[in-house]
């Protein structure tokens, strides 16, 4: 069966360049969209802490402009599939289906005209948004997982152990 699955996923899925820089779409199917990202494997001390927490890029070289948290913000994308790397980053280690609507109804952003003053909160929590060094000046909000209400972590996986979390959220619109 789950060469089965893996069949379907590769047909019916499809990418597309421009939904992709644009709508924070990797992948769709019908009208599901789904954007996507991979972490690379933490170094062991922020292990346990990395898999209780998912990163949305803030800006991108010091852009704020499409970046990918105001396109999440402006409605594009149904979900986010967000995966961590094994160790080699030859395979997912971990990977959790995050509810980006429900996001929505969490999230606040206040002064997005201007990226050095952006107040990022969830609820009354305001959440910690810090420059990444290793990446050229993009800048990731850090969303703590236990911050949200239930609903916001459809299914999540760790090293095999799979949890479906909210399964009435996986009705795919077509």
């Amino acid at each position: 069966m789950s060469e089965m699955k893996a069949i379907c996923g590769h047909e019916l899925f499809k990418h597309d360049v421009y939904r992709d820089l644009n709508e924070a779409t990797d992948l769709y199917i019908g009208e599901t969209c789904i954007a996507c990202r991979v972490r690379k494997y933490p170094d062991a001390r922020f292990l346990s802490q990395r898999l209780r927490e998912f990163t949305v890029r803030l800006t991108s070289n010091g852009r704020t402009r499409n970046s990918e948290l105001a396109k999440i913000m402006n409605g594009y994308a149904n979900f986010m599939l967000y995966a961590m790397a094994d160790k080699t980053d030859s395979r997912i280690y971990a990977w959790t289906l995050i509810s980006l609507d429900h996001f929505r109804q969490q999230v606040n952003v206040k002064n997005n005209n201007n990226h050095e003053d952006i107040v990022v909160s969830v609820g009354l929590h305001e959440v910690e948004h810090k420059k990444n060094w290793t990446n050229k000046g993009n800048r990731f909000v850090i969303f703590p997982i236990d911050t949200f209400d239930d609903g916001l972590v459809v299914a999540n996986c760790v090293n095999g152990n799979k949890i479906i979390k909210c399964p009435e959220q996986l009705r795919l619109k077509f």
